[in-house]
């Protein structure tokens, strides 16, 4: 349970702070998919991070992956495609040049528990100590 808290909490910061980087860096350039590619990849690869993480402290196993690279690889593909979805969805309800804080905030909680609930249905496999 503590790790899927861990995971909640930790997807919901790295997304709030990746999108907070992209606007700071100005990574519009005037085409949305730049951006919706750059966050999706960006959050992709931390999520597989901490998935790498939560197996090192023993608090996620196997299940069907034949290894942690497996592992790591599904997770990403869940944030990656969940990632995706909701930039698109962001784009015909954002019409501002940048998004505002209340965005950032909303696309971080959707991610994080669209996310957190994915990885745990088809991925996440408690330890018995858990």
């Amino acid at each position: 349970m503590y790790s899927l808290v861990f995971l909640f909490f930790s997807l919901f910061v790295a997304e709030a702070v990746v999108m907070l980087l992209l606007d700071i860096l100005g990574v519009h350039l005037g085409v949305f998919w730049v951006e919706a590619l750059v966050d999706a990849t960006l959050i992709a690869i931390v999520t597989a991070f901490i998935v790498h993480i939560l197996y090192s402290l023993k608090h996620l196993q196997l299940g069907n992956a034949k290894s942690l690279a497996a592992l790591e690889i599904q997770a990403a593909g869940v944030a990656f495609c969940i990632e995706a979805l909701i930039m698109v969805v962001l784009s015909f309800v954002e019409e501002g040049e940048s998004f505002g804080v209340v965005t950032m905030l909303l696309d971080a909680l959707c991610f994080s528990v669209a996310t957190t609930l994915v990885i745990y249905l088809l991925i996440y496999r408690p330890d018995k100590a858990d």
